[in-house]
């Protein structure tokens, strides 16, 4: 793997290579330059193909183009190269261009250790991460025309556009989700996962969408823990652990750690992929509300359900929206909100549950980059989202459960103009389907929350 050469200098297409970022098995990854704009991308070259193979595989990487997500790294082009190089006989090679992300991988950020002094994630932190992978992961497999498995989730793949957002990045092995045995026997096991992530069922290389979800519960053990539950000395050691290993107890290894927080990671982590949550989603939702001590407002007793079901209004809810003008600064605003809440839960037949105490809940979302104007609830039954207006013309949505936005900015259909009108009203429709949200250009757009519809303009 490191006998390749290192092509900083050449020129791939339009882009120069300046440095090499890092080396995996079956590709280089490189800080480019484009050469016109001076513009820095990420560029990775892909290794070992044969020509018809190559053409295979832009053929699968045209899939991933179209993936459009705040939490998905952007892939900006694609094509086949030739290196001009006299030492290099391989030709008709893949490379994939995407944004340059400087705040490096999560690999780097959160080390992984076999010894102590383990590096352990605070809990709030891997709820926030494991929240925002989980939603572009959503993405992919949500797609309409063709679901996307990402088959390699794992921090090294986890790129820091800033200190609060993170980009999944790789989908250059992903699989579309009905894959061919051909395709599979092309590119071998590596196309499947890296051994220390990969569910039981990709051994057996027959990966699902439920296997990005074992993926994504294998980091969250190891952010908390600070070490893999599973540590073979060779892959054949690795792959037994996956499919008859329990993992070892999390509350044994990390002090104070909510008990419904280990019950959550375990079920991510299930040998059979139909005992996980149904949606990569649903398990970063449930490790949210486990971390809050919350996760019985699921249900009182017997396994964690697989969707947070519907509910009525809650006893008593009181929302302080906290002063917005004071929390304009130069580099943009913040939105302060707290919510106090009482639930009364259903009664089994016996026991009649515990009262729930009070719990006081506290989010900063930062990404509007004037001043808010309003906010307004969702009219879904589990209030799970929020949305604001702002003077800079957005309006955004937010989840209410992981602290993320949950859509791209919504722009008026004009988004070229500057400035977009700011926005002063904001309500949702019953059914929680649309926004409605109004500006001082005298119009009332009305957004699907659907990223697949069109927005209107009345």
């Amino acid at each position: 793997m490191n006998n390749r050469p290192i092509y900083a200098g050449h020129r791939i297409d339009t882009y120069r290579l300046v440095s090499l970022l890092g080396r995996g098995s079956y590709g280089d990854v490189y800080l480019a330059e484009h050469v016109h704009s001076h513009r820095q991308f990420a560029i990775k070259l892909l290794f070992g193909f044969t020509r018809p193979e190559a053409r295979d595989f832009i053929n699968e990487v045209s899939i991933l183009a179209r993936l459009k997500h705040h939490n998905i790294i952007s892939l900006v082009h694609f094509g086949t190269y030739k290196l001009v190089d006299p030492t290099s006989v391989e030709e008709d090679l893949p490379f994939l261009v995407m944004d340059y992300a400087p705040g490096g991988t999560l690999r780097d950020r959160f080390p992984l250790r076999r010894q102590p002094p383990f590096y352990q994630v605070p809990l709030h932190t891997v709820v926030s991460y494991i929240g925002q992978v989980a939603a572009a992961l959503q993405c992919a497999h949500d797609d309409q025309i063709r679901a996307i498995i990402h088959c390699d989730v794992k921090p090294a793949n986890m790129l820091m556009a800033n200190a609060d957002q993170i980009l999944l990045s790789d989908f250059g092995i992903s699989l579309p989700e009905r894959i061919t045995t051909d395709f599979l026997n092309s590119y071998g096991q590596e196309a499947l996962g890296t051994p220390l992530y990969m569910a039981p069922e990709q051994w057996e290389r027959k990966a699902e969408k439920a296997s990005d979800q074992y993926s994504l519960g294998i980091v969250a053990y190891q952010w908390l823990a600070g070490r893999s539950p599973f540590e073979g000395r060779d892959h054949i050691q690795l792959a037994w652990q996956h499919k008859h290993t329990h993992p070892p107890s999390l509350l044994d290894q990390v002090p104070g750690l909510p008990n419904d927080v280990e019950r959550v990671i375990f079920r991510a982590l299930e040998k059979d992929p139909s005992k996980r949550f149904a949606r990569a989603q649903e398990f970063a939702d449930a490790l949210a509300l486990a971390s809050a001590n919350k996760l019985d407002l699921l249900g009182a007793g017997g396994d964690i359900p697989p969707l947070l079901p519907k509910r009525g209004k809650p006893s008593r809810r009181t929302v302080i929206l906290v002063g917005v003008s004071g929390l304009i600064s130069a580099s943009g605003c913040c939105l302060t909100w707290w919510v106090t809440s009482k639930y009364q839960q259903p009664l089994p037949a016996t026991p009649s549950p515990s009262p729930i105490s009070l719990r006081t809940l506290s989010y900063t979302y930062r990404n509007h980059s004037k001043s808010v104007n309003t906010v307004a609830w969702s009219w879904s039954p589990d209030d799970k989202y929020i949305a604001s207006g702002s003077d800079d013309g957005t309006v955004r949505v937010w989840n209410t459960i992981t602290g993320s936005d949950s859509f791209p900015p919504l722009f008026p259909p004009n988004e070229k103009q500057s400035p977009n009108p700011p926005v002063y009203a904001v309500a949702w429709s019953p059914n929680g389907d649309y926004i409605a949200s109004g500006s001082d250009d005298n119009s009332v757009r009305v957004w699907s929350t659907d990223p697949h519809n069109t927005n209107h303009t009345r």
